[in-house]
């Protein structure tokens, strides 16, 4: 089974139109993950905690939901954002590995790796150095990832829990 990663859009549904109802539900039952980028635009009380968030730290801040099925060996392949991240883990684990870029912390949007179809492995030493974490987040975690630091996940086997 290969991955479903490297962040490219279902080429089914064109971008800007309606999707199923049940989209999460196609997302999981095809191994997938399901990314909803700026949920603070959908859901009243998620823009609220936005705008608190926004105002403590004064600086723009946007919320994506991930859904990912139990099992993945690869929920999302390794990526960097131009952007610092907190990931809230909200329900089930989430095993997460974040490495240090190989060169510099400075990534502009246009140079981030591993998006658009690229799909990285985490052991290119080319890129990124070796994990300076490791961990499964559980509901309720909390993790930070520095801009430009190398992030991937894998979910947990329904049946174990690891």
């Amino acid at each position: 089974h290969t991955p479903g990663s490297g962040f490219l859009a279902d080429p089914r549904w064109e971008r800007g139109a309606a999707v199923p109802p049940d989209i999460v539900e196609v997302a999981l039952a095809a191994e997938r993950t399901f990314v909803l980028h700026n949920l603070e635009v959908y859901s009243p009380p998620v823009a609220a905690f936005t705008r608190s968030v926004v105002a403590f730290f004064h600086a723009y801040t946007q919320v994506n939901l991930y859904v990912s099925p139990a099992g993945l060996e690869v929920a999302t392949s390794p990526h960097q954002d131009a952007h610092s991240v907190f990931i809230v883990q909200a329900r089930g684990c989430k095993r997460w590995s974040v490495h240090p870029p190989a060169r510099g912390n400075w990534t502009l949007r246009s140079l981030q790796r591993g998006k658009a179809g690229e799909v990285l492995s985490p052991s290119d030493g080319s890129l990124m150095q070796p994990p300076s974490i490791e961990a499964t987040l559980t509901p309720g975690d909390v993790l930070y990832v520095p801009r430009a630091f190398f992030h991937a996940t894998a979910t947990a086997d329904a049946a174990t829990g690891d």
